[in-house]
């Protein structure tokens, strides 16, 4: 059975998504040594979050959750510095 607990997949420090449980704290890291985050699944996430929140009646309840976990990983994949602003493989690495 499949883990659908995002606490589980999603770094606390940074609100970026893990791949897989592979890639958790104490699994698969980068060359460099710092956790590997799935860059094109966070961007996945973004996206859904966004039409989400575009689709949410006035008022829902939820929104500043969606809100809160929607900013927090853009924010943190915004800050990670790569060679020509082009997406990596590994988020958190840069690579």
């Amino acid at each position: 059975m499949q883990n659908t607990d995002h606490r589980v997949q999603n770094d606390d420090a940074t609100g970026l998504w893990y791949r897989d449980k592979r890639f958790l704290p104490g699994g698969i890291v980068s060359p460099s040594g710092r956790p590997v985050v799935w860059s094109r699944g966070n961007g996945w996430v973004a996206g859904g979050h966004t039409k989400t929140l575009k689709a949410l009646p006035p008022g829902e309840r939820h929104t500043a959750e969606y809100c809160r976990t929607l900013t927090r990983p853009v924010r943190a994949a915004a800050a990670v510095p790569r060679k020509g602003r082009r997406c990596s493989v590994r988020t958190a690495s840069g690579t």
